[in-house]
């Protein structure tokens, strides 16, 4: 709530609180100048009497010099588009975001209309949403170049760990990065000779692969051991990726070493490459679910029998 003579930080802090206090009582205004000396809201039916002024002065400071209530109709401010501004969505729902950075747009648009009686569109509340995980999390392009420092980091307070980037060589933007912590680099020496090799799609606004590698201790527990984030799945990538898992993991180029995975784009050329005296496998249930593919649901059962 605003009130004659009230005084503000600034002119900007006293434009935004006006603005919200109009929009609160569910009435709606047009500004009729706004610089970085005064704020002047007026109704947008010219006949009320509406105003709200603010100046700036070097003996007041930034002051509301003059507030006069609406005197036109309620129909005015009907279906007031105002009240979609995500600037001013987001003070509803940022305790929702930080709470649950996973709550749905759906959500956010039911919790707007049952407690502030405001009914905004599925897209505004997935828009604000978005501009409220960019406050909370900055934008995910930011956090490529901040890569080298993670690494460097992980360096200096992680003795034994090994990390690794790559860069496009002609325009130097990021393409990929591979981490091995040191607790991983020691644990693997206790693990069966059995690692597992997969990839899957990033859920991000940039497409990329997470490429991980997996291994069974004694417990039957499985232990990620290494893992990348590269542009695309491919016999170069998938290279890559191993070539790094080579200089962290020194035992994996031993004998008796079992490589498992689905036939990945390019991962069978690649151990046998990279890893000359190892053995590389296929997953049994990516076979059945090849054969169910291929053949029906039948020939499943009939897979599993053999296999």
């Amino acid at each position: 709530m605003v009130a004659l003579h009230d005084t503000f930080a600034s002119i900007v802090e006293a434009r935004e609180a006006i603005n919200r206090h109009v929009l609160d009582d569910g009435e709606s205004y047009r500004v009729y100048k706004s610089d970085s000396k005064r704020h002047i809201l007026v109704c947008k039916d010219k006949s009320c009497s509406f105003e709200i002024r603010v100046w700036c002065t070097k003996k007041t400071g930034v002051t509301i010099t003059q507030m006069k209530p609406h005197t036109c109709c309620p129909i005015v401010h009907y279906k007031n588009k105002q009240t979609s501004a995500i600037w001013f969505l987001k003070e509803h729902h940022r305790a929702s975001v930080v709470d649950n950075c996973d709550i749905t747009p759906a959500q956010i648009q039911s919790d707007e209309r049952l407690r502030f009686n405001n009914k905004i569109s599925y897209m505004q509340a997935y828009r604000v949403k978005q501009s409220l995980l960019v406050e909370i999390e900055g934008h995910e392009a930011d956090c490529f170049a901040r890569f080298p420092a993670y690494l460097q980091h992980m360096a200096d307070t992680d003795n034994g760990s090994l990390g690794r980037l790559s860069y496009d060589e002609e325009t130097g933007r990021f393409e990929a990065a591979a981490f091995a912590p040191s607790a991983t680099i020691n644990a693997y020496r206790n693990i069966r000779k059995f690692v597992a090799l997969d990839a899957c799609h990033t859920k991000s606004k940039y497409p990329m692969m997470l490429m991980i590698v997996v291994g069974i201790d004694a417990n039957d527990n499985a232990i990620p051991l290494a893992w990348a984030l590269v542009p695309t799945e491919s016999e170069e990538w998938w290279t890559w990726f191993c070539d790094f898992l080579k200089d962290a993991f020194d035992k994996l180029s031993d004998k008796g070493y079992v490589f498992i995975s689905d036939r990945d784009k390019g991962l069978a050329t690649t151990v046998h490459t990279v890893f000359l005296r190892g053995c590389a496998i296929y997953c049994c249930q990516y076979i059945a679910d090849n054969v169910q593919t291929n053949f029906g649901a039948k020939c499943r059962p009939l897979f599993w029998k053999c296999a």
